[in-house]
Order: C-alpha cells, then structure tokens, then sequence
C-alpha cells in the first residue's frame, strides 16, 4: 500500500532517509535511555479525600426533595427552630371561617361569581355558591361578607373580571427550605404597572389589633405565596404587596412581604 501511494509522487514531496536495520540501526535512531523511574508518593490520603467526597456526594444525591406540601397548611407548621419533628405531607386548602368552612367556601365562590359577572347581585350570587357547596345557613350573613368584600376590593382598584391582569383562585408552586414543593392557590392575585397585589380572602371575625398578631398563621400564609410569585418571576421589578381580606369588616388589612 505504502509503495503504490508513493510510487509516481513528486520528488519534493518525498524524503528518504537511511534504512533500519536491527543491529545497525541508522543514525537517525539513536538510542534512547531507560526511563526515568520517579519515586511514587503514598496515595492514601488521596484515596481518602476522594471517598470523603464521594459520600459527602452520595448522600446530598439521596437527600428527598421536593416532598409535595401545602401553602396553607405549612403556615400551621411550626419552623424547624421550634420542633425537630419532621414536616409531613399536609393536606389540600382548607377554609376556616367564623361560620364554619361550608360558609367560607361559599363566600369566597361567590365574591367570584360577582367578579366575573358584575350583574348578578350578592344575594344571587351566594344562593348559587349555597347550592354548590350544601350551605343552608348564614345566606343573609354570606350575602352581606360578599357585598363589603367587593366594596373594600373596588375601593383597592381590584374589582373587575378576571383576565389578564387578574386571576381568582390562582394556581402557584415552587420549592421551599429546599427540601418542599409547595403549592397553593391565591384567592386573588392582580399585576399592575407599580405592584402585584396578592389577597387571601377570610371569613373569620376581624382581628383587634394587627393581624400579624392576631392571625400569625394567616399573615406567614399570604407572605409565602408573595415569596412564591417572587421566585417564579412574576414581580419583575414591581412592588409587592400582601393582604388579608376579612369579609365580616369589608377592610384589607396589609401585611408586610
């Protein structure tokens, strides 16, 4: 092979150099020496480094992430300064209320209904979340929560339909300490040019006091699903702002992020 692809090459592009001959070798295959033989160091202490890091590895590897949990519920667990009890998987939302959570949950039906239907009334409205959720006590007092919930939500600049810049029970999930996915839904979220409001609609008795200490757990509620929005990017560059609005009063008490 060799000879045939050299055989008719231009003399120019070739080199012939003297022949090997074992032996009498050329003078273009001079001896080499031995090799040089360097010391070898002891390795054990590499060899422990690198299984120190392979276990360090492995176990942050088989560390559980992302064990599914509820916004709502983890406001209820204590933090990991206060108990060393391992956080379990909760349960979905639950809706408490001075009424019990049948009323609750009507109301905050209803305070959709309205919203996305602005010509029905309360009263219509609450009749046909009653109807949904087997409430057949409280109508006149669910009516009324659902009448000064849309005032104190028009007085905020909140009270319109749904769309784009304005979602009801709004779906959000994202990683918490780590080791959590959290996920909840908003009772109503809206994005403006300067702010994203985010608010939790509650039918219980309204706090004497600030709702931060009256309602501790409701207040770390409404600030984790703002941390929530803020990771998912929702924010960009906006203010955020967090409140609770307590239906019994028609006042959104603002809680700081």
């Amino acid at each position: 092979m060799c000879g045939d692809l050299l055989a008719g090459a231009p003399e120019r592009l070739t080199r012939t150099v003297e022949e090997y001959v074992d032996g009498a070798e050329a003078a273009w295959a001079p001896d080499v020496g031995p090799p040089v033989r360097h010391a070898l160091d002891d390795a054990a202490d590499m060899e422990q480094q690198v299984a120190d890091r392979w276990a360090t590895a492995s176990r942050e590897a088989a560390r559980p992430r992302f064990q599914p949990a509820s916004v709502t519920n983890q406001a209820h667990v204590p933090s990991a300064a206060e108990t060393e009890d391992k956080v379990e998987p909760t349960t979905p939302k639950q809706r408490e209320g001075r009424y019990g959570g049948l009323f609750g949950s009507a109301v905050h039906h209803a305070i959709g209904i309205v919203l996305r239907d602005s010509g029905i009334t309360a009263q219509a409205a609450v009749r046909r979340a009653a109807g949904r959720y087997g409430l057949a006590e409280h109508l006149d007092d669910a009516a009324a929560d659902v009448a000064r919930a849309l005032d104190a939500l028009r007085a905020a600049g909140l009270a319109r339909a749904p769309g784009e810049d304005l979602q009801l029970e709004y779906p959000i999930a994202g990683a918490c300490d780590g080791d959590l996915l959290v996920s909840g839904y908003i009772d109503l979220v809206a994005a403006g040019d300067g702010a994203v409001d985010v608010i939790d609609f509650k039918t219980d008795a309204p706090p004497q006091g600030p709702v931060e200490q009256a309602y501790p757990k409701y207040a770390a509620q409404v600030r984790a699903y703002g941390r929530l929005l803020a990771g998912a990017g929702v924010l960009t560059g906006r203010r955020l702002r967090c409140g609770l609005l307590f239906t019994a009063d028609g006042i959104i008490r603002w809680v700081e992020p």
